[in-house]
């Protein structure tokens, strides 16, 4: 009975050492998502602002005046 105890305990420790180091590896995999977005974002802003014949700075100072009503 001793060793089925011991055994159980030792499958709780490593299930909650997995449940952390899944926790810290969901962080990771959170910020790589919002560099990709960020990716896709500037990328289609880059198309658009070629389709337009304006630089792709131009494009996002424009869509920052868009949505706030100010310039830089």
């Amino acid at each position: 009975m001793n060793q089925l105890v011991d055994r159980v305990g030792h499958l709780e420790a490593s299930a909650i050492t997995i449940g952390e180091e899944v926790s810290e590896m969901k962080l990771v995999t959170d910020d790589v998502r919002r560099w990709k977005l960020r990716h896709r974002w500037l990328g289609v802003t880059g198309i658009a602002a070629r389709a337009l014949g304006i630089s792709q700075a131009e494009a996002i100072r424009r869509i920052i005046f868009g949505i706030t009503g100010q310039g830089w």
